[in-house]
């Protein structure tokens, strides 16, 4: 699996890369509320909006998945006490278990 995610890097880096090379004209951003014109690359602009994207999407599914964050923590204190209780019960059969042996 990690060598197909290496894989999957390497070939999204190199698109990247020839994207980037086939658009470096410098064209004019205008900001058209604001007196802003920003003259950069092409391929900057394009990057920069498929950032924004990413990071856009990866906020709305952090969010989204507050809620099953929650339940999984929740589980986890339940386990883990589970776990003690069931060590203890373990514990106490042992013991009970020892006495009964030593009687006999």
């Amino acid at each position: 699996m990690g060598f197909l995610r290496w894989i999957i890097g390497f070939l999204t880096a190199v698109i990247v890369v020839l994207f980037a090379l086939g658009n470096r004209h410098i064209i004019t951003l205008n900001l058209l509320p604001a007196p802003v014109s920003l003259d950069l690359p092409l391929y900057a602009i394009g990057l920069g909006f498929l950032l924004f994207g990413f990071i856009l999407g990866a906020i709305t599914v952090w969010l989204n998945m507050a809620p099953l964050r929650r339940t999984k923590r929740a589980q986890s204190r339940t386990i883990k006490t589970l776990e003690k209780q069931l060590k203890a019960v373990n514990q106490n059969t042992e013991s009970d278990t020892k006495a009964l042996t030593k009687k006999a």
